[in-house]
């Protein structure tokens, strides 16, 4: 995969009409009883309409559309972070805080890869968490937003976790992520 990325980099260098994506991550808080949100992210990836380098994926992503021409693997190294430290402003980069150069054109979608989720409660109890769709073709969100020429796209994502955490009658918790693009 890093392979893939810097021949990715590399080829849209030499393209002549390039612009930047930089990624950064933030936080609405949490339920009062949780005390942290840890989740491990394996990769970052765009759908760009002009691309048209096609990337890999499993079974998952491919039948759910995040494979194929247009995505454009941005980084696959493994980060792990609480959400619950990105509350009231604070913000994470995601792809080592670097701005990855790519071609012009309109990002449609972004994917988070979400290897796992786990809650630590104030209790000091933990619970792993199912992440739909995270291992496979990864968490969709919509953005809608243009590559300009020479100019730095910054994409900064809301992860909700206190829309995203729900708590079953049984006292377990799910997550369903709750994701945006913040203006």
């Amino acid at each position: 995969m890093r392979f893939m990325f810097l021949a990715l980099a590399a080829a849209a260098v030499g393209c002549g009409s390039n612009g930047a994506v930089r990624v950064t991550l933030t936080d609405d808080p949490a339920a009062a009883s949780v005390k942290q949100l840890l989740v491990t992210v394996d990769e970052v990836r765009i759908h760009d309409s002009g691309e048209d380098t096609a990337t890999g994926g499993d079974a998952g992503a491919t039948a759910d559309g995040a494979t194929g021409n247009g995505w454009i693997v941005l980084c696959s190294t493994v980060q792990t972070f609480d959400l619950l430290q990105l509350t009231n402003g604070r913000t994470m980069a995601l792809c080592g805080n670097q701005s990855i150069t790519v071609p012009t054109g309109r990002v449609s979608q972004l994917r988070l890869g979400v290897q796992s989720a786990q809650l630590v409660m104030d209790n000091g109890g933990t619970q792993d968490l199912s992440v739909p769709s995270g291992p496979s073709s990864g968490l969709k969100i919509d953005v809608q937003r243009d590559v300009l020429k020479d100019q730095t796209l910054e994409v900064k994502l809301d992860f909700d976790a206190n829309a995203s955490l729900n708590q079953k009658g049984d006292g377990s918790w799910s997550l369903k992520p709750v994701l945006r693009v913040l203006p």
